[in-house]
């Protein structure tokens, strides 16, 4: 078998370098300019073969946003945040964020609605995109705050038949929201996956001696 070499390398537009191999398959290496309009660094490239293989974890320098789009062409790249974030953007300028994670929010009873006790008081159906993943965040808000006592909510996973939290959101009297909670809610991490048509419930559990009105609970799921 005639080995995949390179056979003709041609520069172009003082940016581009392309090399062409003997299978057809080709290279292209794009190079900035340094201040001196002289060859710098390479920047970026990309390689037009069939498959790539890589054996090693790959290093992806972080940047502040895509490169111009090219029609035909997603850009695989990791933002500059802190930490830094993965994200594709597609050939449209849309970007996606990859591998973050990814929220629900339930509005159990409507803003002036007075909070009640009971199991069921609001359910989600858990779409593919969301299948396989892992309840990673969990808040929950009211629009007028309860008084003396606390306000509880536990997450059931109906289909699994399982509480997903080991301790419940708790809000506290005099409060809108579980983040000022004394206890903060935990997570179990033996029922906190969900698959795909997965229904979870949201259960309130315990009230203020005074109830809360409006509850709105937000569930977030990540890898």
């Amino acid at each position: 078998m005639e080995p995949n070499i390179p056979k003709e390398i041609v520069m172009t537009e003082k940016r581009w370098m392309t090399i062409h191999f003997n299978d057809s398959s080709e290279m292209k290496f794009i190079f900035k300019l340094n201040a001196a309009d002289t060859w710098a660094t390479t920047e970026a490239f990309y390689a037009d073969f069939e498959r790539i293989r890589i054996r090693n974890p790959l290093l992806i320098k972080e940047v502040a946003a895509a490169v111009s789009d090219e029609a035909g062409y997603g850009q695989l790249l990791v933002k500059d945040e802190a930490p830094n974030e993965l994200w594709f953007t597609d050939d449209a300028w849309s970007d996606v964020r990859l591998g973050g994670i990814r929220y629900i929010q339930a509005v159990v009873f409507d803003f002036e609605t007075t909070n009640t006790t009971g199991n069921g008081k609001f359910y989600i159906h858990i779409p593919p995109e969301l299948g396989g993943l892992n309840l990673a965040y969990v808040h929950a808000e009211v629009i007028t705050a309860g008084t003396t006592g606390v306000e509880t909510i536990q997450i059931y996973n109906q289909t699994q038949t399982v509480d997903m939290l080991t301790t419940r959101i708790t809000i506290d009297t005099g409060e809108t929201g579980s983040d000022t909670a004394a206890t903060p809610p935990v997570i179990d991490a033996a029922n906190d996956d969900v698959a795909t048509n997965d229904v979870i419930r949201i259960d309130v559990d315990g009230l203020h001696t005074t109830p809360a009105k409006g509850l709105v609970v937000t569930l977030g799921f990540g890898p």
